[in-house]
């Protein structure tokens, strides 16, 4: 009896460890195939604007770089954490897809874009001239720099304002959007950031314009966050940087709007730009005067000589921020162009420009298109992210830079008196020069340089203003001063921040 015990158990125990085995065993091999073979397990946040909603509220606002340089910041570690893992993919498995950013829908849009851009042969340096009319608007930005979650929240208010639908597509056929370029680098959103341009592009075919800024130029934007991100995030496509230079090759430099042979010009250049002598009305002031109906191309050349002169009203430009620092929240009144009214924008609130500029706003603007320029009203719509309040809106004479009352807008609209420059009054503030001799990639890196110097000063300020006024609350809206809301700021504000998300 005994031994027959023994047999039963030792028979007993090794069909249990068989069975254990081949369990684990058909484990491994569930958890390679998951692990080796492709499955998408994203769904496309560009689907709706209501998914792109609701993937911005799972992600943090203000990730931490691996290293402290605000110029160029790295967000290894960042990209590293958001690559789709095991349970991702075993999700994908039973058919529950996760609300993350697909790279192979990014590389789609891409490719979309450069196919039909390249039929309608837009490469080198190029302008357009845009024909508009009375009741048009124009959406415009400035500098976005990555700032994927602001612009989101941005096209969440023109959703609001019933100028986007939730498939991207503007309400209105005669309504367009401008893109002022540098939309990307120096941040941890910046391919999803040009995903969702693209997108836009591919909803408004025609009627979204992005024009080339510094970092779309000359591959500078490999020097920055993009190329780290693609080398974490996109392995699978190691072409994907030379199609995004193909792409980017084929974007304008300049936007001309005509109405009645006067023009505003909107691009990231001006014609004052040592580094960027293309954007010249005298290079091309012969084709600007063409009559003409529709939207136009020209390609530019430098020997190209115009002997017309032309109407120039209005010119929308990027701001050299190393010549003058100015804080903004997001529209600036200009002292004029050569004697033409300018305007800048921004809309990055980005951790390096909250560091560095202390620009805390989403921002965009529309431009209410009259019967004639001196009619057009500019509105800037801009949204403090650390306060999160709602957005604020105000509205300008496009011409002169006064600030209207909705009366005083609907005046002017309906006005047949002919508007004049009358310059706004613009503070001025002092920024010395970095003193010690550095050498720098580019411009934007010595506008960075003294975005520090700027913050440093700040920073000697924080002991003394400690001292002289009490805090109640950590909240920044209870802060007794404004002041002392931007000097103490940023680190506990994102605390803040992201405790109240």
């Amino acid at each position: 009896m005994t031994k027959e015990k023994k047999k039963k158990k030792s028979f007993f125990s090794s069909l249990i460890f068989k069975i254990l085995s081949s369990f684990v065993g058909l484990l491994l091999i569930f958890y390679l195939i998951i692990l080796f073979i492709p499955i998408k397990e994203c769904s496309d946040c560009f689907l709706s604007l209501d998914l792109t909603e609701k993937y911005i509220k799972q992600m943090p606002e203000f990730p931490k770089p691996d290293n402290t340089n605000l110029v160029k910041p790295d967000y290894t570690t960042f990209y590293k954490s958001n690559l789709p893992g095991f349970f991702d993919k075993l999700k994908a498995l039973f058919g529950i897809k996760t609300k993350r950013f697909s790279v192979t829908s990014f590389k789609k849009l891409l490719d979309e874009q450069i196919e039909i851009r390249t039929q309608e042969e837009l490469k080198g340096n190029f302008i357009y001239k845009y024909p508009v009319k009375d009741g048009m608007k124009c959406i415009i930005w400035g500098d976005v720099q990555g700032a994927f979650l602001s612009l989101a929240r941005d096209l969440i208010k023109l959703k609001e304002l019933e100028l986007i639908n939730d498939d991207f597509t503007l309400v209105r056929e005669q309504d367009f959007a401008v893109f002022m370029g540098d939309t990307i680098s120096r941040s941890p959103y910046t391919m999803e950031t040009l995903g969702l341009i693209l997108k836009l592009m591919q909803a408004n075919p025609g009627c979204v314009f992005y024009l080339r800024g510094n970092h779309e130029s000359n591959k500078y934007w490999e020097q920055h966050s993009l190329k780290i991100e693609l080398d974490v995030r996109a392995q699978k496509y190691p072409n994907l940087a030379d199609d995004i230079n193909k792409f980017f090759d084929t974007l304008p430099l300049a936007l001309y709007l005509q109405q009645d042979n006067q023009f505003v010009r909107i691009s990231p250049w001006s014609a004052d730009d040592e580094k960027h002598d293309y954007v010249k009305e005298e290079l091309y002031s012969d084709f600007l005067l063409k009559p003409s109906d529709k939207l136009e191309k020209h390609i530019v050349k430098k020997d190209a000589v115009s002997n017309e002169e032309i109407n120039l009203r209005v010119v929308v430009k990027a701001q050299k921020k190393r010549e003058k620092f100015q804080q903004m929240d997001g529209l600036r009144f200009l002292p004029p162009e050569r004697g033409v009214t300018a305007w800048t924008l921004l809309g990055a609130p980005t951790l390096s420009y909250i560091k560095l500029f202390k620009y805390f706003h989403d921002s965009f603007s529309i431009i209410d298109i009259g019967k004639k320029i001196s009619n057009w009203i500019i509105t800037k719509y801009c949204r403090h992210v650390i306060k999160g309040k709602d957005f604020q809106s105000k509205k300008y004479s496009f011409i002169s830079g006064k600030e209207l009352t909705d009366a005083q807008a609907q005046e002017l609209k309906e006005s047949d008196i002919e508007q004049t420059i009358q310059p706004a009054k613009i503070k001025k503030q002092k920024v010395k020069r970095v003193k010690k001799e550095v050498e720098f990639d580019d411009d934007f890196e010595q506008e960075e340089a003294l975005g520090f110097e700027i913050e440093e000063k700040q920073k000697r300020k924080k002991v003394d203003i400690k001292k002289r006024v009490k805090i109640k609350s950590k909240d920044p809206e209870t802060l007794k001063t404004k002041e002392t809301e931007e000097e103490l700021g940023f680190v506990q504000d994102v605390q803040d921040f992201e405790e109240e998300k």
